[in-house]
């Protein structure tokens, strides 16, 4: 995995995933002859599909993990591709793409993570697409009806029920394990070609630069975000405490706190040095983000936004797996306890002084591709 990725990790017991390549054969289950060969058959289908569609949805911040897959299997498809998804996400998350249509449908999620949906809501497009591509990490019933309706037009994804062309492996990070599909699809593409946060809006930028010309001049900016579901959350103290003591220790930074409402952190004695978002929309606070020299926070999508922008991170976990859903580019460091309030304010500090040390601080600025989809 790129980026030199370090654990502090206290008492924690990593869930074990299916590794599909060892997978037990049985005449006609998951890595039976049967199934991959129907796997093949369906791949080699979708290569030659002349209005093959995406099927995506997942969590906000899932879509950029996506992404670079998007991005790649449009190259191949030469702007063939639909995208069947949650509303909003295609213009937000890959308006380089350019679809040859979008169509949105309403998800509901379900308690086991998943996503529900209506098969009429698909349908509703059916002579749009004579392949699916599903980039959803879940199974569901609703999947399997799905690829069920539209035979005998092919519909390959990531899940072992319907096709074994992407088995998920234990130590694989989201982003590689979704890639797959493109680089069986086109063996010739490259993740690192993809691999770069979506362009924002000119408004959104001119807001971002805005903001960052307001902060003390000639300090580096520390991004740092604490919102997400409850079970991820660290606890207000905590943050302050981190802040300040790190603020004490390096004089040449300023901190940006990007949350969508004001958390209260800009308090203690270096306040005149932390400034809090408040009602800052998402595209804004995503560009001032790719701007910073270092970023700390808890799992969720500005931790995958500064991974891609390759800024030096420091991700804070509970229970979800970070081998899976952290950082996959930057120089990063996983701070991890059964529950993330647990997390040690040492050992996220540890973290941070390591990444801001003259050998890390430097890190690579992704440049855009032009023209990569042309």
């Amino acid at each position: 995995m790129a980026g030199d990725a370090l654990y502090y990790v206290r008492d924690v017991n990593l869930p074990k995933f299916v590794d599909m390549s060892v997978w037990p054969s049985s005449p006609n289950g998951p890595g039976s002859p049967e199934r991959r060969e129907t796997a093949a058959s369906r791949l080699a289908e979708v290569r030659k599909a002349l209005r093959p569609a995406l099927f995506f949805c997942n969590a906000f911040g899932d879509h950029l993990c996506a992404r670079p897959t998007v991005l790649a299997l449009q190259k191949y498809f030469g702007g063939r591709l639909g995208f069947i998804g949650h509303p909003e996400m295609a213009g937000r998350f890959f308006p380089d793409a350019r679809f040859r249509f979008v169509h949105e449908i309403p998800f509901v999620s379900q308690p086991d993570l998943t996503h529900g949906f209506k098969l009429g809501d698909v349908q509703h497009v059916d002579e749009q697409f004579n392949a699916l591509i599903s980039l959803n990490p879940w199974d569901s019933p609703f999947v399997r009806e799905l690829a069920d309706a539209i035979q005998p037009k092919p519909f390959i994804g990531l899940n072992f029920w319907y096709s074994d062309v992407a088995p998920l492996k234990s130590d694989e990070n989201i982003v590689d394990h979704t890639f797959k599909l493109a680089s069986l699809i086109d063996p010739t593409s490259s993740l690192n070609d993809f691999s770069y946060v979506q362009p924002r809006a000119p408004l959104y930028e001119h807001r971002g630069q805005h903001i960052r010309t307001q902060l003390p001049a000639g300090t580096k900016i520390l991004g740092v975000h604490t919102e997400t579901q409850i079970q991820k959350q660290w606890t207000v103290d905590k943050w302050r405490t981190l802040i300040n003591t790190f603020l004490e220790r390096h004089r040449d930074y300023t901190v940006v706190v990007v949350d969508p409402s004001d958390s209260d952190l800009d308090e203690g004695p270096f306040s005149d040095r932390i400034f809090s978002f408040d009602l800052v929309d998402v595209d804004t606070a995503t560009d001032v983000v790719t701007h910073c020299d270092l970023f700390v926070g808890i799992d969720s999508y500005f931790m995958h936004v500064a991974d891609f922008s390759r800024i030096p991170t420091v991700a804070i976990f509970g229970e979800t797996d970070p081998r899976l859903w952290g950082p996959r580019f930057a120089p990063h460091r996983i701070c991890r306890s059964p529950k993330a309030a647990d997390v040690d304010v040492t050992d996220v500090l540890a973290a941070m002084e390591e990444l801001a040390s003259p050998e890390t601080a430097e890190h690579p600025v992704r440049t855009p591709l032009t023209g990569a989809l042309a």
